[in-house]
């Protein structure tokens, strides 16, 4: 099965998964119990992260197959498939010969009719014990997209609701400008759960605080996460720094790949400095960034602190 690497939707799902026993009938031969099922029940979620009013427990229309892996301590892995018409009218997929023990990982994939993933998630620390129900909650997202970001509320006690952002993205860089306005800048822009990969984004918000939503603003020159973004003037933005890729290392630690631009020249180089312009030309269209002739540094900078002066920028350790 491919993998599918981009997709088009900005939506997501929880998925619940409930370990159940068996459950013994009097009129049911006894003498060998069968073993434990695994009850899946999928909750689709909006574009706007809010449970949806009706087909709450409908699978994606797009899933024709689900795959579930579970892998054991000692590294084993059992492989359980069902296609769409197994999956109850409630929306639960029940996965029978599933054995006691654990704790198990389980990663869970839902695949289209040509066989690429289109959803993937996962769930850690699973322990399967006869004749207990026990309740484990997994993230499934579309794969090649961030779910849930992008959305953005104004201030308790501001009135409205401020427009969301162009596009999702997460660990952006913000700075406020002199004008009162916010800029967004890059951050990623896709997650490849199936890699456990993240790509940054090269694109920017302009928060307009008078009229209380987002606009897109021009592209960075190269793509870049965990980076800085300091004011210099009411519409000029200085970018220093970042990586262009995160990679997740377990479950809650992030790996940047970093080489310094002017001794190796590998894919991994971290982006150069530039000063952005958020200004709008007279024909609507944002002005091209500006290159900075100053590299102070790029990929040494990462992670440092930045703070902007009145006559400069001062960065702090990293």
């Amino acid at each position: 099965e491919s993998m599918m690497t981009h997709s088009n939707r900005i939506y997501s799902l929880a998925l619940t998964l409930l370990l159940m026993a068996p459950l013994f009938a009097a009129c049911v031969d006894q003498a060998e119990p069968s073993q434990p099922v695994m009850k899946l029940s999928f909750a689709t979620l909006d574009s706007s992260c809010q449970k949806t009013v009706n087909g709450s427990n409908a699978i994606p229309s797009d899933i024709t197959r689900l795959v579930a892996v579970l892998t054991r301590p000692d590294g084993q892995k059992s492989t359980h498939r069902a296609e769409r018409s197994a999956v109850e009218a409630s929306g639960t997929w029940h996965i029978k010969g599933i054995n006691q023990g654990g704790p198990l990982s389980l990663e869970v994939f839902g695949c289209d009719a040509s066989g690429s993933i289109k959803y993937a998630g996962q769930s850690q620390g699973i322990d399967v014990i006869s004749q207990q129900k026990s309740s484990i909650r997994a993230f499934l997202a579309p794969v090649g997209t961030l779910a849930c970001t992008g959305d953005a509320s104004l201030a308790d006690g501001a009135a409205g609701k401020s427009r969301g952002l162009p596009k999702p993205t997460s660990l952006a860089s913000s700075v406020a400008l002199s004008s009162g306005d916010v800029l967004v800048t890059g951050g990623l822009g896709s997650w490849l759960t199936t890699e456990q990969r993240g790509t940054a984004t090269r694109q920017t918000a302009i928060y307009e605080h008078q009229v209380g939503h987002f606009r897109a603003g021009p592209n960075l020159s190269s793509p870049r996460v965990w980076h800085h973004t300091i004011a210099l003037t009411a519409t000029r933005a200085l970018v220093v720094g970042g990586v262009t890729q995160l990679n997740a290392i377990g479950d809650n630690s992030l790996n940047a790949p970093v080489m310094m631009p002017k001794t190796l020249k590998q894919s991994w180089a971290s982006p150069s400095t530039e000063v952005l312009d958020v200004e709008v030309e007279s024909n609507g269209l944002a002005k091209p960034p500006i290159q900075s002739k100053a590299d102070v540094g790029a990929g040494g900078n990462l992670l440092s602190a930045a703070l902007g002066l009145a006559d400069g920028v001062w960065f702090v350790g990293g």
